[in-house]
Parts: structure tokens; sequence; C-alpha cells
């Protein structure tokens, strides 16, 4: 099953990791599209700063994380 999200004139295809804008590709940093990911997929729910922040670097220690947001 596709995962497609439409928004305005966008759409996103997690599925092939790629945002267009009517039809064109947009090329995204792999960190930027991560994030649009995540916030898209959440379905409206608001996400803490950890929630984001475990979703893009899961692997990463928490003190590390927090930093990267500016605690």
């Amino acid at each position: 099953m596709k995962h497609l999200y439409e928004f305005g004139p966008f759409r996103l295809d997690a599925d092939e990791r790629l945002l267009s804008r009517e039809g064109r590709p947009i090329a995204l940093p792999p960190k930027v599209y991560e994030t649009l990911s995540v916030l898209v997929g959440s379905g409206g729910r608001v996400l803490t700063k950890d929630e984001l922040m475990r979703a893009i670097w899961p692997d990463t220690d928490r003190t590390i994380r927090g930093h990267a947001l500016g605690n």
C-alpha cells in the first residue's frame, strides 16, 4: 500500500522518498525530508521535541539531540 500525502500543491510519496509540487520533484537534504515526513505522517498530532528528535535521530544520545535543537 502506497503512503501518499497531499497538502496544498505538494505531494509526499513516503515510499519513494519524494516530495513534489504540482508534479515537479523537489530535492531535499535527507534530514529535511525525514523531518517533513515525520511531521506529515503524524496526522496533525503535535509532536514533542523529544518525539521528533527520536524519530529523526534514533541512534543519537538524548544530550546530543537536545543540542541539535537548542535544548
